[in-house]
């Protein structure tokens, strides 16, 4: 029998920022239909007030696995809804949730036989 977690697949992506780009490892099949709902919703606010602006950090730090953003220090950035919460501004997690959203409904992989 096995484990879900077990059947979860991770995906990498290249999501181009400016002159830059950042690489990141999701995993999609922590994209339910419901966090999926809640996502579209979160994104179609006219106005993003602090309640969903966490859950928008919460649910992007729930489906990265990996990502090579770094502080301006040099250090890697911290994976969590409180790191991301505090030091990315919306438009970048937004953009980040909206490119993550593209790559898994418009070309999702499949798992292989």
């Amino acid at each position: 029998m096995a484990k879900l977690s077990t059947l979860m697949r991770t995906v990498d992506m290249c999501i181009p920022f400016g002159d830059g780009e950042l690489n990141i490892t999701v995993r999609p099949d922590s994209f339910t239909g419901q966090r999926l709902t809640q996502m579209q919703e979160a994104l179609k606010a006219e106005e993003t007030d602090s309640a969903e602006f966490l859950f928008m950090c919460g649910f992007l730090a729930d489906l990265l696995v990996k990502w090579d953003l770094e502080n301006d220090d040099g250090t890697p950035f911290e994976i969590s809804k409180v790191s991301i919460f505090s030091g990315l501004p919306v438009t970048i997690v937004a953009k980040l949730l909206e490119e993550i959203q593209k790559g898994i409904t418009v070309n999702p992989q499949k798992p292989e036989s």
